[in-house]
């Protein structure tokens, strides 16, 4: 599996999460790490944000995951 940086919003800033990549079909990817459900994914200007950076919500939406797919 392939590492792969995810930020994640806590208190209005970026956190840096490590996540493995698993498995890919029809634009959703299976991912294993300290993601849980409902957790807020940075998707727009992950290169250019860094950890413990203040961030706006410009438009929320909660992360499609269930619990067999959100895993340590």
């Amino acid at each position: 599996h392939d590492a792969l940086p995810i930020f994640t919003i806590v208190d209005n800033h970026a956190k840096w999460v490590d996540v493995q990549k698993g498995m890919e079909a029809k634009g959703q990817m299976e991912v294993y790490g300290d993601l849980k459900p409902g957790d807020q994914v940075v998707t727009i200007g992950t290169d250019e944000i860094r950890d413990g950076q203040p961030v706006k919500i410009a438009k929320a939406s909660p992360v499609a995951a269930k619990d067999s797919t959100a895993k340590k």
